[in-house]
């Protein structure tokens, strides 16, 4: 048994691996009891073969009950710093990205992120890397802020661009670790536990290299970011859940805890046909005194911590921070 928890902080669904599809059929048993605890049993799953592999990997697993088949694709989910990450932000993974992240526009989570972003820029030019469909550089812009934006997927590029006010933001299509923006800016930053997404240090430090090459002298360099829910997996467990909803569960499964740091999110989401089907995806989980050296490394030293967006005091037991590094003067 999984017993539910507290929530952690929900990493960024902007590295879900399209190649990697479950559909859970619907069963007599809910998935979710009335006492919030969800029972799981499966086969250990590969990572998807690379490009141009022949057939397919095949896996059951039984959830509460429900029959589950997962199919593998092709596709690597392992990248290399001189190449171009692989898009998994295409058709509707992007046209249902805003629904899938509802809660992430609410008034109390948005507001504070846009305020304190607003004070940090100093009324001068911001670049959000992974802008996305533009939950926070469409407020910031709203706000009379000059907003230019980095994004590796085209179909997000044009959500944002259909949204109101989005086609007068700058966006470009590219990677956030190598793509340079004309011009320098007083802030960029990283929202969203974006920064695991790059599943590999190198990429991680190459994007701290990136965000302090666009930086004006002063400038301002921002992540928010979940604290590794390492400390709790009880004995023996490989993972923990982030999310138990009647509609949603959501794992991370810690794969490899000593060199790599890679850990697996997989998110289990009820269909509106009452089955649930699964997506899944690496992330390179990093703590925060190790993105204080990469800042280091990029010519950075670190400002301020917070528990959040209001500027709470970062603790011991916080499960997220907002950590801004800034360029020297």
């Amino acid at each position: 048994m999984v017993a539910s928890a507290p929530v952690a902080p929900q990493f960024r669904c902007h590295g879900v691996n399209t190649s990697l599809h479950t559909t859970i059929a619907a069963a007599p048993t809910p998935l979710i009891t009335s006492d919030r605890r969800i029972e799981l049993t499966s086969t250990r799953q590969s990572l998807p073969p690379k490009p141009g592999a022949k057939g397919a990997e095949v896996h059951a697993a039984s959830v509460a009950g429900s029959e589950v088949q997962t199919c593998l694709s092709g596709g690597s989910s392992v990248h290399e710093a001189a190449v171009m990450p692989e898009n998994r932000f295409v058709g509707d993974i992007a046209r249902t990205y805003d629904q899938a992240v509802a809660a992430m526009y609410a008034p109390e989570v948005l507001e504070p992120a846009v305020d304190c972003l607003a004070d940090l820029a100093e009324g001068g030019r911001v670049l959000e890397f992974a802008i996305g469909t533009g939950r926070v550089a469409l407020p910031l812009a709203a706000r009379g802020i000059d907003v230019s934006g980095i994004e590796l997927s085209s179909d997000m590029l044009a959500e944002l661009r259909r949204a109101p006010g989005g086609a007068a933001i700058r966006a470009v299509e590219g990677d956030m670790a190598t793509t340079r923006v004309e011009g320098e800016f007083s802030l960029v930053y990283l929202v969203f536990n974006t920064i695991t997404n790059m599943t590999t240090q190198d990429e991680q430090v190459t994007c701290f290299e990136n965000a302090a090459r666009h930086l004006v002298p002063g400038g301002r360099f921002v992540i928010e970011n979940g604290v590794p829910a390492l400390r709790r997996l009880p004995p023996g467990a490989i993972g923990v859940p982030f999310a138990v909803t009647d509609d949603h569960v959501g794992l991370d499964d810690f794969t490899d805890r000593t060199h790599l740091q890679i850990f697996r999110s997989r998110h289990f989401r009820r269909t509106t046909a009452g089955t649930f089907e699964e997506f899944s995806a690496p992330f390179r989980y990093v703590w925060p005194s190790e993105l204080d050296l990469m800042a280091r490394i990029a010519g950075m030293t670190l400002e301020h911590r917070w528990a959040g967006w209001d500027r709470s005091p970062f603790t011991g037991d916080s499960p997220s921070h907002v950590s801004v590094w800034r360029v020297p003067p």
